[in-house]
């Protein structure tokens, strides 16, 4: 893992978008079920936190950042 901070970013090709779509379809076909799962499960707890008013909005708030960071985690360990 590369973890050296680059303080300006960095620039890739414009054409590189196509390869990281192509590189996600590579990590989606070695396991289509853990990723559709993982989907699903997403889906079925934001679903259901919608339903509570308040705390809802707020445990919404907070877990999405957790999920997407774990999506990428799951995607680094590939």
């Amino acid at each position: 893992m590369n973890t050296a901070f680059v303080a300006n970013g960095r620039t890739v090709a414009g054409a590189r978008g196509w390869n990281w779509i192509a590189d996600a379809w590579g990590f989606f076909r070695r396991q289509p079920g853990i990723w559709i799962g993982i989907s699903v499960s997403a889906a079925v707890i934001f679903i259901v936190l919608a339903f509570i008013p308040l705390l809802g909005t707020l445990a919404t708030s907070v877990l999405t950042p957790v999920f997407v960071g774990g999506i990428v985690i799951g995607c680094r360990t590939m």
